[in-house]
């Protein structure tokens, strides 16, 4: 049990083609690194799902308590990571082990290396755009954990820096600051305009108003929390209290 057990990381750089190595990582570059521990009775979360979650859906506590690793394991593992001075948080579902520190720290705990290397551009192809070529940060080699924590690690996930992604954002081209606008947009489009044009009249009809719901807007765009308010108590005249929007 106290014997040093490899575990799995993320993204291994080192085996990329063409990476040269640069030197060792300053042991003060500070680094963000997870800890994803296993999940526990998989397939009866799987069976749980597949059967439409039948009964009462699981709090974020009720979840950790059936799924998650036993608080004693991530009491453990961040005690353990605390002796190097690496400062950590748990996720609530017991399943995430969040860590800050400097790659000296993480070598020392994770009886490591890491080196800065040079990764160089990949080529676009098939359907997807080329990568270009980074400076990274990786270990030499599998990060170790003593046994009786690691059993219950699935993997580390943070070690590398290097990014597999790209952006396929479309930048609009700037308007000339010689253009004049046109003129200004003056309608707004109000709930009841929505109710209409999506045919929402019939469910008002039998009282579903959807009044004392809460309601969640997922986006990618941000918010500027004035804008709403202004909506409702300046063009829809609602007398809206602060802290209606969170």
């Amino acid at each position: 049990p106290g014997a040093e057990v490899p575990v799995a990381q993320g993204i291994d750089a080192t085996a990329l083609a063409g990476t040269r190595v640069l030197g060792a990582t300053a042991a003060s570059t500070p680094e963000r690194v997870s800890f994803v521990l296993k999940l526990r009775q998989a397939q009866r979360l799987e069976t749980a799902a597949q059967t439409g979650m039948r009964g009462d859906y699981l709090s974020v506590a009720g979840f950790a308590n059936s799924y998650g690793q036993p608080e004693s394991n991530v009491t453990l593992l961040r005690e353990y990571l605390a002796k190097y001075g690496i400062k950590s948080s748990a996720y609530a579902d017991r399943l995430d082990v969040s860590a800050t520190g400097t790659a000296g720290q993480f070598d020392r705990a994770l009886a490591t290396a890491q080196k800065d290397y040079s990764v160089p551009a990949i080529a676009a192809g098939a359907g997807q755009r080329g990568i270009a070529a980074q400076r990274i940060h990786a270990p030499t080699g599998a990060p170790k954990l003593p046994g009786s924590i690691a059993r219950y690690v699935l993997c580390v996930l943070g070690l590398s820096s290097y990014s597999p992604y790209t952006s396929y954002a479309v930048h609009a081209p700037q308007a000339s600051s010689a253009a004049t606008p046109r003129g200004a947009v003056t309608v707004n489009h109000t709930p009841k305009a929505f109710a209409s044009d999506y045919g929402l009249d019939p469910l008002y009809a039998k009282g579903d108003t959807g009044a004392g719901q809460t309601i969640g807007i997922v986006t990618l765009a941000s918010i500027t929390p004035s804008a709403p308010y202004h909506f409702w108590r300046q063009l829809m005249h609602i007398k809206v209290p602060a802290g209606k929007l969170s």
